[in-house]
């Protein structure tokens, strides 16, 4: 029941920020709910976005960029595919599978195929089935030593070892992100107040611990690997979005900037920077300090999910599909 609740207010999230999206009479209008989506990449020195996929197959909404900021892993119907990060040399790696993760030496990709958890060599050999039961397992992430892969589960977010130990920790919890030490993960949990707060959860001592006490809906925290800081945002139905930054143990919040809507933000890796979906789902970035905000996207339109590449030269994107 308390996961239904859950879903509904992120839902709920959605829908609040959710905004009509302008249509380019270049373009012929489709409906983004199809789910037909195409990747874009900025190029953060030359200021110019490139169009970098034009399949108009259905695209799944979860991928990971390569270590070396060389590759993409993402999935279609076609099964996982990996492709140089210009789009260049698309090659399928497994049939059957979906929201696959690089490894963080890069040399191994976990995936979910039919709700339980795998691991693959990123030569296509060596595919293990890490956890055997059927937990409805979903969005796996590497720790940063690689020992271990959260996953959000039907029984809560939970911390697989590679030799298949299961540590199921929290019901109601979402948007997670590890932190540099690999000892905590930090996430997002339904409390019976009606609102969500940002959590962290520490490995060794199998214990959680709440850092955000703001009585509105804190979701999608964001670690920083190199400064240690915490990124989230911060909604109300009547209020708009907040995006804040805070230490480990959520001291010393921030402010950065209010807009009426605020969605999948992600640090640079050197933490002076960050990006976002805001308003007409335009991508936008902004200094740490809330200085320097800019606009990067040339078309809006359903744009999603920008990650920054680990060499901080690109920002990789999706948005809905267009027939040019």
């Amino acid at each position: 029941m308390k996961t239904n609740q859950l879903h509904l207010v992120l839902l709920f999230l959605l829908i609040i920020g959710a905004t009509s999206c302008e249509k380019n009479d270049d373009l012929n209008d489709i409906d983004s709910s199809s789910g037909l989506y195409s990747f874009y990449l900025y190029d953060i020195k030359r200021n110019v976005t490139t169009k970098i996929t034009s399949s108009p197959d259905k695209i799944e909404p979860s991928y990971s960029i390569s270590p070396d900021s060389k590759k993409v892993l993402y999935a279609d119907k076609n099964g996982i595919n990996e492709m140089n990060i210009d789009g260049s040399e698309n090659r399928i790696l497994v049939t059957e599978g979906y929201t696959p993760c690089y490894s963080p030496s890069g040399d191994k990709v976990a995936f979910i195929k039919e709700n339980k958890l795998f691991v693959i060599n990123i030569d296509g050999t060596n595919e293990n089935q890490i956890y055997n039961e059927d937990l409805g397992l979903w969005h796996p992430s590497w720790s940063k030593d690689g020992k271990h892969i959260a996953c959000s589960s039907d029984d809560g977010l939970c911390v697989i070892s590679l030799e298949g130990d299961l540590q199921v920790f929290s019901s109601d919890a979402d948007s997670y992100d590890w932190s540099n030490s690999s000892e905590e993960i930090y996430y997002s949990k339904f409390l019976s107040n009606n609102y969500t707060q940002i959590f962290k959860y520490s490995i060794l001592e199998d214990k959680e611990y709440q850092i955000t006490d703001i009585d509105k809906y804190n979701h999608d925290p964001k670690y920083n690997l190199r400064t240690n800081a915490i990124l989230f945002t911060s909604s109300h139905a009547d209020y708009g979005v907040d995006l804040i930054t805070c230490d480990e143990d959520g001291l010393n919040q921030n402010l950065i900037i209010h807009k009426d809507k605020i969605e999948s933000p992600y640090w640079s890796p050197n933490g002076d920077k960050i990006v976002f979906v805001t308003e007409e789902s335009n991508l936008a970035i902004i200094d740490k300090n809330g200085n320097n905000y800019k606009i990067i996207n040339e078309i809006s339109d359903a744009c999603w999910k920008p990650q920054w590449s680990n060499d901080g030269n690109y920002i990789l994107y999706y948005r809905a599909f267009y027939d040019l």
